[in-house]
């Protein structure tokens, strides 16, 4: 059996509630998760596109 210690088990607790926030689509709680100047870039066949941001990540 695998215990954790209680620093690993804090994290791994912040780890599913950023998880769980986004698979429900619960915004106001993931953008608690992300850093205001948060920069996400996206990768496409014609075009890369960048965002920074969490008000546009969340739109």
């Amino acid at each position: 059996m695998y215990y954790l210690k209680e620093k690993d088990r804090a994290e791994r607790d912040i780890l599913e509630a950023f998880f769980k926030a986004e698979n429900e689509r619960n915004w106001e709680q993931y953008r608690k998760f992300l850093h205001p100047k948060i920069s996400w870039e996206l990768f496409d066949k014609e075009e890369d596109c960048w965002y920074r941001g969490y008000e546009f990540i969340l739109k």
